[in-house]
């Protein structure tokens, strides 16, 4: 049984004309100033960004809780997730509800789509709810088509993360479309499944604690591994090892990296303090940056699909 979309709702209007190559960020609408110990709290917004990061327009929610997983279908519709509130949604870039049926409620966070249209998204953290089990068996990772319905869930290992109560809180696919890596936030394994064969994979990486931790990550058509660490980013090779680190403008704070669809940039935020900066991947030179002017606000960003607008 699928949940209830509409969960999640956007304001009416809002949304601007899209054009290839625009960027959708989600910058939360979090109060201020932001308590990351007390819990942040807000209305969950889309910002809508030319290709250069220049806000062209926002969604906001009509609820408190702050949305997490951001990823654009082949349609060119925007799923979301807010773990907050165990909720999914899909809309078009105007903000209007799109037709799609969800898997069973789940505090889900991170989404992706594969390479035949079917989404996935990670459980993000546990919760004091406890959810039963269904007949396709349950796990930490979720596949289903948007279309039909039709889902399966992944029995996948955890790090655990900060406070060991993290899933998959952030992943990736890799070439294949069936690998997937994924890590849990602020830990210290880069975790590897293949989906196809329901199968525990040898860890991709472990991240000694001196280095930082495991954070947003993104995989590249050639195997290297891109991924934020907190303290920064850095880049590894098909087989673990380190390319180069890259310098930033904080020593704290950075939790996604996403490589732009040419591969020779890639996106990189800093979820306490707000801003989003794309960079060179061979030489990490900045190139464009947005700064929301809000704290614990910054989480997931996606561009539009080529061919769509």
């Amino acid at each position: 049984m699928g949940q209830d979309q509409t969960k999640i709702a956007f304001e009416a209007g809002g949304g601007a004309p899209v054009a290839e190559g625009d960027i959708f960020v989600i910058g939360n609408d979090t109060i201020q100033p932001a308590d990351m110990r007390a819990g942040l709290r807000g209305h969950g917004r889309v910002l809508h960004c030319d290709a250069n990061l220049k806000v062209k327009g926002a969604l906001r929610t009509t609820e408190f809780g702050l949305l997490i997983g951001l990823a654009i279908s082949p349609e060119g519709q925007l799923f979301v997730s807010c773990p907050q509130n165990s909720s999914l949604g899909a809309f078009t870039v105007a903000g209007a509800p799109a037709d799609v049926k969800f898997p069973p409620r789940r505090r889900y966070g991170n989404l992706g789509f594969d390479k035949t249209g079917r989404a996935l998204v990670g459980i993000h953290s546990a919760h004091g709810e406890q959810f039963a089990p269904d007949g396709n068996g349950d796990g930490k990772l979720v596949r289903f088509d948007p279309k039909s319905g039709a889902f399966e869930f992944f029995d996948v290992e955890i790090d655990g993360g900060r406070g060991g109560k993290h899933y998959v809180s952030n992943f990736a696919l890799a070439p294949d479309g069936e690998t997937i890596f994924y890590v849990s936030e602020a830990g210290r394994r880069v975790l590897r499944y293949h989906m196809g064969e329901r199968r525990q994979l040898p860890d991709f990486l472990f991240i000694p604690e001196e280095e930082g931790g495991t954070y947003g990550l993104d995989v590249a058509a050639d195997g290297r591994v891109i991924m934020a660490k907190g303290i920064g980013a850095a880049i590894y090779s098909p087989e673990g090892k380190l390319i180069r680190s890259y310098e930033v403008s904080s020593d704290k704070g950075w939790t996604r990296t996403q490589l732009r669809r040419d591969e020779s940039q890639f996106f990189i935020s800093n979820f306490l303090d707000g801003v989003i900066e794309v960079r060179d991947v061979e030489t990490g030179a900045l190139i464009n940056r947005l700064d929301i002017g809000l704290k614990g606000a910054l989480t997931s960003v996606a561009e539009y699909p080529l061919g769509l607008a």
